[in-house]
């Protein structure tokens, strides 16, 4: 997860044992990398750079070249969802009369250190040691 290929970047070779449909011997190709060690490309000099966030005036949020100071656009694949919103939200939804139910009991040796403090309170503090 959360996985890129990148070509020309980090080629590894492999020694592939042979079948009858593929030869065998060493391969070259691209590795796997984290998605985070990958920097975005900057639209106006088409380097990489770093991203930083902002907000445009209608409120939406915007990554921002530090570079360049131009907006990346998002792809269409990061717009869309990949998994749906749950539309059973009233369903699970507590009653406003079960809300101010107490289900709570207070155990009864929770009752008891509660109290005990209070009546220790009384009590002068022990002298000083020497």
């Amino acid at each position: 997860k959360n996985m890129v290929t990148v070509d020309n970047t980090r080629v590894v070779r492999k020694a592939v044992k042979g079948t009858e449909e593929n030869p065998g011997g060493i391969t070259s190709f691209p590795a796997k990398f984290h998605v985070s060690a990958v920097a975005l490309v900057d639209p106006v000099s088409g380097k990489p750079t770093r991203v930083s966030f902002r907000y445009q005036e209608d409120g939406t949020k915007v990554r921002v070249a530090k570079k360049s100071g131009s907006i990346i656009p998002r792809p269409d694949a990061l717009t869309e969802r990949t998994t749906a919103r749950r539309m059973d939200v009233e369903f699970n939804d507590t009653a406003e009369e079960d809300v101010w139910q107490r289900t709570y009991v207070e155990p009864e040796y929770v009752a008891a250190s509660v109290a005990a403090p209070a009546a220790e309170a009384d009590t002068p503090p022990p002298p000083p040691l020497p």
